[in-house]
């Protein structure tokens, strides 16, 4: 999950795909673009393509929309697609981010990266030793990390 804060400048369009029709999103996208979808865990690498909203909801895919302005955020959800279009120039950033109790999953999602051959900006244990020596590290993060680094 990420959150996406726009700054300045033109406001960017959102087209969102909630969790619970992910099944009907990959049976559409492999009918519309089998060329994009491997068979893999991560079916669709990142930044890969856009489909038309309206052809994906004639799939039975429930999409949304949303327009953010200047100032405000958008804060992606796990295990949901979206895709964006800024409608001129704007200045955006984004930050990933994870719940404390995500740490119990992040051998399998790092695992999902690796078999999918996606690329990884670091390793797992980087991560996990990095929280496992940062000062503010809470001592419920200390407990998750323990049977992972210890």
């Amino acid at each position: 999950p990420w959150i996406e804060y726009l700054h300045t400048g033109s406001p960017k369009i959102w087209y969102g795909i909630p969790d619970d029709h992910s099944l009907a999103f990959y049976t559409a996208m492999k009918q519309l673009v089998p060329s994009f979808c491997k068979n893999q865990k991560i079916w669709m690498p990142s930044d890969t393509t856009m489909v038309s909203p309206s052809l994906l909801v004639k799939h039975g895919v429930s999409v949304c929309r949303a327009v953010q302005q200047p100032g405000q955020f958008v804060v992606v959800f796990p295990k949901s697609y979206t895709s964006s279009i800024c409608t001129g120039y704007c200045v955006s950033e984004s930050v990933y981010y994870a719940p404390a109790d995500w740490l119990r999953d992040a051998d399998h999602v790092f695992q999902d990266i690796r078999d999918s051959m996606e690329p990884m900006m670091f390793p797992l244990e980087k991560m996990l030793f990095a929280l496992a020596s940062d000062a503010n590290s809470t001592k419920y993060v200390l407990e998750a990390l323990k049977p992972k680094v210890g």
